[in-house]
């Protein structure tokens, strides 16, 4: 098994929390992996013309890391949905999953 830091334990911790309290409140089935439908495209793009190469959520110029500050902040997916409508509820999700994915392939 890899080893990991104490920073990577704590977004690891942090994101598996925030994740499951989010699909709690929105009905997803996240402890299975699934959503009802999964986009083909990727959610974040990075784009040099669209906020300076800055990663937003595709179609939008909604950082990624936007949606991390509002929910490292104690705020609900929910807020954060209410703030950026042009964000749809299922590429959160889908964006949050593969951030999940992508640390427990890293500890595995």
């Amino acid at each position: 098994m890899a080893q990991i830091s104490a920073d990577e334990d704590k977004i690891y911790t942090w994101f598996y929390l925030r994740l499951s309290a989010s699909s709690a409140q929105f009905g997803s089935d996240s402890h299975q992996g699934t959503l009802v439908s999964r986009m083909a495209q990727p959610v974040i793009v990075i784009d040099p013309e669209v906020m300076n190469g800055t990663p937003c959520f595709r179609g939008t110029r909604v950082p990624f890391k936007n949606l991390i500050d509002y929910l490292e902040g104690g705020h609900s997916l929910g807020e954060f949905l209410r703030q950026f409508p042009t964000v749809s509820h299922e590429m959160a999700i889908q964006v949050l999953e593969q951030a999940k994915d992508s640390l427990l392939a890293k500890i595995a």
